[in-house]
């Protein structure tokens, strides 16, 4: 898997107009809460992705 830096995604720029509800320096491990809500995600849509799959995706 290729590298990337998590960390970069939380970093604050307070000249822009959005912001983050914490500063990158109070995550301990940023790809650790991506990689959280991917399991998360996968545990509880398992079964819509099941039948997604099953779906005729040539009238997508």
């Amino acid at each position: 898997m290729p590298y990337f830096d998590f960390a970069t995604e939380f970093e604050a720029d307070y000249d822009a107009n959005d912001s983050f509800a914490w500063e990158v320096t109070e995550l301990e491990d940023p790809l650790g809460l991506f990689e959280d809500i991917y399991r998360l995600v996968g545990e509880e849509c398992e079964g819509d992705l099941q039948k997604a799959s099953l779906e005729d995706q040539s009238g997508w």
